[in-house]
């Protein structure tokens, strides 16, 4: 009975060592093959071939370079969308995440993004504050901080704001609907202001024309005014085209005749805010440096209708209502026409 035994033992110690071998001489061959697969198809690599497409162009080789050419990229972006950059760094190195990155990420698109998530730029930004005011709003470069300030001086041509230079996040900018609330608000403090001065002329409009009726009569362009601060002719050696009626600001302004207005708005050549009638009988009248409208472009007015408010706009030390007619396209004395 132990001599039976003795011969199976052997048999099962060769098949044993057999086996051995043959799993030792498979498990190199598969090696082997992965090694030839990945160095003759390294596309089959998730991520790689979008590192090798776009390191090759510069020359790098190594892996860590990698998160330097991301950066350099993000950067130039950036900056051909009109951020100014303060510096550029990474949250985590990409490189140090590299095996993370390939496991989770399955197409080019992920990887980048998901690279680009990691950067952390500094940029700078332009904090602008305007006083009584709880907000504060950023601009990515002096341009667009320059032209909102130019914005909001339309409205408040006095008011004085702060600009600093300083490094902040893209995030910090102000959107445009910040942007826009601020303006819509300032516009309607405008139009608040100006119903208040209307309201203001009207009231003085009545009493005015009660005690000095005199001075509405005679002038009925205007519905009141202090004394003449310069009369038509040579003045300072230049001539004088029209007639000159010191008055309140905002003192109401009537149109000389029934016509057809031509112009509304603002005249570049000193007379500010700006109105010109024309009149069936070939004459026109002109109407300068007011502060508001009662008219517009093609408008027909009746003969002492409001059409404006007395201001200082354009070229004026003071508020007063220059005042010119045309007989036939020549400049005539007023005074003889009112």
């Amino acid at each position: 009975m132990e001599n039976t035994n003795k011969p199976l033992a052997r048999l099962g110690e060769k098949v044993k060592q057999n086996w051995k071998r043959i799993l030792i001489v498979f498990t190199f061959i598969l090696v082997c093959l992965s090694a030839v697969i990945a160095v003759i198809c390294p596309q089959y690599q998730i991520g790689f071939q979008y590192w090798k497409d776009n390191t090759n162009e510069l020359g790098i080789t190594q892996i860590e370079n990698f998160d330097a050419l991301i950066l350099r990229n993000y950067v130039s972006k950036l900056q051909g969308e009109g951020y100014e950059i303060a510096s550029g760094d990474l949250d985590n190195s990409i490189s140090s995440h590299w095996g993370i990155f390939k496991k989770e990420i399955i197409n080019q698109d992920e990887l980048k993004e998901k690279l680009i998530n990691n950067i952390n730029i500094d940029i700078y930004i332009y904090k602008l504050i305007i006083p009584n005011d709880e907000m504060i709003y950023y601009f990515k470069n002096e341009n667009e901080c320059k032209d909102f300030v130019n914005k909001v001086k339309a409205y408040n041509s006095k008011l004085e704001v702060e600009v600093q230079k300083t490094i902040g996040k893209i995030e910090d900018i102000s959107s445009g609907d910040i942007l826009t609330t601020k303006l819509n608000k300032l516009e309607e403090i405008k139009q608040a202001e100006l119903a208040k001065q209307k309201a203001a002329a009207a009231k003085k409009r009545t009493v005015t024309v009660s005690r000095s009726n005199y001075k509405r009569s005679n002038y009925n362009i205007i519905a009141s005014y202090v004394y003449i601060s310069s009369y038509y002719g040579m003045r300072k050696g230049k001539m004088h085209t029209g007639v000159d009626l010191a008055a309140s600001q905002g003192t109401c302004v009537y149109a000389w005749k029934a016509g057809k207005v031509k112009q509304a708005s603002w005249n570049s050549q000193g007379y500010g805010k700006f109105i010109i009638i024309e009149h069936d009988d070939g004459t026109t009248s002109r109407y300068a440096h007011l502060s508001g409208y009662e008219v517009s472009k093609d408008d027909i007015v009746t003969q002492g209708q409001l059409i404006g408010y007395v201001g200082s706009t354009g070229n004026s030390t003071g508020p007063h209502l220059h005042f010119e007619i045309l007989v036939n396209g020549n400049f005539v004395n007023p005074l003889n026409y009112l």
